[in-house]
């Protein structure tokens, strides 16, 4: 599962309108919110061809944090990552990109 960012963005390895965006892991944070740390890359592609062929990006989050009011609703009916990927997206959204999922 991913988040694809459709929208053109710069990053330090070149513009793309294809970034894929993935979590790399999820930390409980001790005051009972959670730390979603990210991988950014290019597109697709990069990842496949290299996971350790990340990017990073002003205008994309490398960590975003989550309060348990914000997942604790939906954690009954999904799973932490996929309460994650909507949460992120709506952020995204938010600051006025342009976001698809990538199963």
């Amino acid at each position: 599962m991913a988040l694809i960012i459709n929208d053109q963005i710069s990053t330090d390895g070149g513009s793309t309108s294809e970034a894929y965006l993935n979590i790399q892991k999820i930390e409980i944070v001790k005051d009972g919110g959670l730390s979603v740390f990210l991988n950014l890359y290019l597109n697709e592609a990069a990842r496949q061809a290299n996971p350790n062929d990340k990017v990073s990006s002003r205008q994309i989050y490398s960590r975003v944090g989550l309060s348990m009011e914000d997942v604790s609703a939906d954690l009954n009916s999904e799973s932490i990552y996929t309460v994650a990927y909507s949460k992120i997206k709506s952020k995204l959204e938010g600051n006025g990109l342009t976001v698809s999922d990538s199963l």
